[in-house]
């Protein structure tokens, strides 16, 4: 079956150039809109500004039909992700999953500062699986041994990602687990900070298998990081 690709006239319309010092056009009124951010949303779009030329979207939301291209064609920023052909907007994060994500950061950073086996990273920070799949996933553990993915973003398989579910949780146990196991992702770790839980998958013959799930007074430990350990509650203090 072909695979349908709108081109970029389509998927991104033009609807003003910047005006010169002398002109006033409509351009101005999306300069005023913009107020120098990145973009704004107009309805369920995305204007912005690029060199002198103002855009509008024109995604179809649920339509895998997408691929890097056009996720490159998004503005800085955008709340994007590119999952399975679809171009997915991501909600900004409530302040109990930041809160969980950087108490589990810490935790990360500071056993890496002692034990010197890889880098740890979080979103956003685009990591490219193939051309219809880049997301942005919560944290990512990515040892010495695989550094070489490290480039401007990172393109290949981490070795850990943890999710903090939230309002895109079909798409975190759905299509990019799936993903993860495809690419030899080792590990991956769903959490949920209302139920305060973590489901730990391992890859099995490319499939992400359900390992162990821990309550909020577990003693949490990675396969993949043998000394590192936490007790989960730590996270959600």
């Amino acid at each position: 079956m072909t695979k349908i690709v709108p081109s970029p006239s389509i998927f991104l319309v033009p609807i003003a150039a910047m005006p010169s010092e002398q002109e006033t056009t409509g351009a101005d009124v999306f300069r005023a809109l913009l107020k120098g951010r990145d973009y704004i949303n107009v309805g369920n779009q995305i204007l912005f500004e690029r060199e002198g030329q103002f855009f509008l979207t024109m995604i179809e939301y649920g339509s895998p039909i997408y691929t890097n291209e056009h996720y490159q064609m998004l503005p800085f920023k955008a709340p994007f992700q590119l999952i399975n052909r679809k171009l997915v907007y991501v909600a900004s994060p409530l302040d109990l999953h930041q809160k969980t994500l950087i108490n589990l950061h810490g935790l990360f950073f500071m056993h890496l500062r002692i034990h010197k086996v890889g880098v740890v990273r979080f979103a956003p920070l685009d990591v490219h699986f193939d051309e219809e799949n880049v997301f942005q996933p919560d944290l990512l553990f990515i040892s010495n041994e695989r550094k070489d993915i490290i480039k401007k973003w990172i393109h290949g398989a981490p070795d850990l990602i943890v999710e903090v579910l939230s309002s895109n949780k079909s798409y975190d146990m759905g299509g990019k687990k799936e993903v993860y196991g495809k690419y030899d992702v080792l590990e991956y770790w769903a959490i949920d900070y209302k139920a305060k839980t973590l489901h730990a998958y391992l890859n099995k013959d490319q499939v992400m298998v359900l390992e162990k799930s821990y309550q909020a007074e577990d003693e949490v430990r990675s396969e993949v990081l043998k000394e590192f350990s936490f007790v989960l509650s730590e996270i959600f203090d």
